[in-house]
């Protein structure tokens, strides 16, 4: 499950750029 990974890891890991950008998740998994 991706998604369930990506909205956790983009809130720790980007949690500037959740705000920024709401694409954080695809960016989140990476930076992860």
């Amino acid at each position: 499950m991706p998604t369930a990974i990506s909205i956790p890891a983009r809130k720790i890991r980007t949690p500037r750029q959740d705000s920024a950008s709401g694409r954080g998740s695809l960016p989140g998994l990476l930076y992860f």
